[in-house]
């Protein structure tokens, strides 16, 4: 079959540093050297274009008979295209599988790097599932092409197409921050990246796109774009093509449709090599009777002058940590356990996940559940994350003699399931909280998830499936049945027993699944010398 595509024209609007209206560039597609796989490339005129090679197209045919009679709906992606001689159009080539039927609807999406499809159950494909990167590499004049997602629809055909005419719009909206005054604040450091983030506001990361109104999902009209759990509130720009000076140079970006209005706040951070990372914020509050919003198919162009902006320190207990990279913080902290934790220097702290088995709420003072110890605290704005490590000294993570527990495997993750299952990766095993000091007693506990894929924060076990096992160092060697001696009794509980089955690794029993949206809790203790046992039981 054959797709002849017409690209998207994009128009402008903008703000400056009062939030007053300005035109600006608008952009059109073109070749991009830096990126294989897309090419989008900011010019000076109205026209969109399609490069002469490496595009890629994502398509979906739905089926009216789907997925009985007529066969099931297909996600498919071209595999050749040609181009007008002007570049505005093209046609892209697939090879799709025949099917029978009266009602045939065409969904197609570009970049194909950033799509990817969505099968509910037997509704068949439901939605396309985008990912905006949060981090992005432009030019010095032109967006990263990976976030420029653009979407084109053909929907009642009366049978399976040979052939469709699309013309694709935008579906992410286009920044142009202008910054000022960073080469006198930074001086000899080296300018790494720049993150723009407004608290709460769904910027990047993951959004789905609806194709048609269904019970699967809750009946949102077509074209409906509705951000998932983990869509970031952030952009990272890598500085690695831009020029600093003080007069001013531009940071272009692509991010998902937002608005914000008077009295709200968008925070610009440079983050330069000092330290290895070192990070200065400046933080624009919206004057009341303006708003700063972005649009989809839209340029939004600002100003930020950084000669104000502040250097970043993060503290948990007094102790400053160290940045590791844009959006992450580390270090070596001793902790009390059932005392008070501080944290400074995040305003966002209370947005992350707080690990239930190393943290609780007593009051409004947060409090430190595990054993008394040295650990390292990982803030993780990335996932929204805090995770702690058992250390043996400043350097040294502890193995089990120093009442360091590590977990590996599938159907276990924190802080959701998707993207965060901590699979089998020696050296980023996750730390099992010790429940009372120099017990030998580990928890693990939070809540079942709707299978692989479910992204709610605390879905911390797979309703479907599990197969792990916990180790006594971060990696390979002294693992279950081996902890603290080297032939050791592993007994499951009656509770662990009616849920669980060891076959090496600890998998759900032959039948069982886990409740969806339950809490569970696994217990692993090794109190006694010689004896390892086993709890798991659904607490609510």
């Amino acid at each position: 079959m054959l797709i002849a595509a017409a690209a998207a024209a994009l128009v402008s609007c903008g703000k400056d540093t009062n939030f007053e209206q300005s035109e600006k560039a608008t952009v059109k597609l073109v070749a991009n050297a830096f990126t294989p796989v897309t090419k989008t490339v900011i010019q000076n005129d109205r026209s969109v274009s399609w490069a002469a090679t490496g595009e890629v197209v994502a398509l979906i045919e739905l089926n009216s008979n789907a997925p009985t009679a007529g066969g099931p709906d297909y996600y498919y992606t071209s595999t050749g295209y040609s181009l007008s001689d002007d570049a505005k159009k093209a046609q892209f080539e697939f090879t799709l599988n025949a099917a029978s039927g009266t009602d045939f609807d065409y969904y197609a999406a570009y970049p194909s790097s950033a799509v990817r499809a969505v099968s509910v159950g037997s509704s068949g494909y439901n939605e396309f599932y985008f990912t905006l990167p949060e981090e992005q590499t432009p030019t010095a004049t032109s967006v990263d092409p990976a976030g420029a997602i653009i979407v084109a629809t053909i929907e009642n055909q009366a049978s399976q197409a040979t052939s469709l005419d699309f013309s694709f719009t935008h579906a992410a909206a286009y920044g142009q921050m202008t910054l000022k005054n960073v080469a006198t604040k930074i001086g000899s450091e080296h300018l790494e990246s720049i993150k723009i983030s407004s608290l709460n506001k769904k910027i990047s990361g993951k959004m789905n796109y609806c194709f048609a109104p269904n019970a699967k999902n809750g009946n949102r009209p077509a074209g409906t774009m509705t951000p998932v759990i983990d869509t970031k509130d952030y952009v990272v720009i890598n500085a690695d093509n831009l020029t600093v000076n003080d007069a001013g140079f531009d940071v272009w970006f692509t991010c998902w449709p937002f608005s914000l209005s008077g009295g709200e706040t968008l925070k610009v951070s440079v983050i330069t090599d000092k330290n290895t990372y070192t990070t200065y914020t400046k933080t624009a509050t919206i004057p009341d009777s303006k708003t700063l919003s972005f649009v989809k198919g839209k340029i939004s162009h600002f100003t930020v002058d950084m000669s104000t902006a502040s250097e970043v320190t993060v503290k948990v207990n007094g102790t400053t940590l160290s940045q590791i990279n844009s959006t992450d913080y580390s270090g070596v902290v001793n902790f009390t356990k059932d005392a008070v934790i501080t944290f400074s220097g995040l305003d966002d702290i209370a947005s992350y996940y707080f690990d239930p088995d190393y943290l609780y709420l007593s009051g409004t003072n947060m409090m430190f559940k595990a054993a008394t110890g040295l650990y390292t605290v990982d803030i993780l704005g990335y996932k929204k994350d805090i995770r702690f490590k058992r250390m043996k000294d400043a350097t040294t993570k502890a193995t089990i003699n120093e009442h360091g527990l590590w977990l590996m495997g599938w159907g276990v993750a924190s802080p959701s399931m998707e993207n965060y299952q901590f699979g089998w990766n020696p050296g980023y095993s996750y730390c099992v909280a010790e429940t009372a000091n120099d017990s030998h007693v580990y928890r693990f506990s939070g809540k079942a998830s709707n299978g692989e894929y479910d992204q709610t924060v605390g879905t911390r076990f797979r309703s479907d499936y599990l197969s792990f096992k916990y180790f006594g160092q971060d990696g390979w060697g002294a693992e279950k049945g081996k902890m603290l001696s080297p032939d050791a009794t592993v007994e499951l509980t009656a509770n662990a027993a009616a849920l669980l089955k060891d076959a090496g690794d600890l998998m759900l029993k032959d039948g069982v699944q886990l409740v969806p949206g339950a809490t569970y809790v696994l217990t692993i203790d090794l109190s006694v010398l010689g004896k390892e046992t086993i709890d798991f039981y659904k607490q609510d």
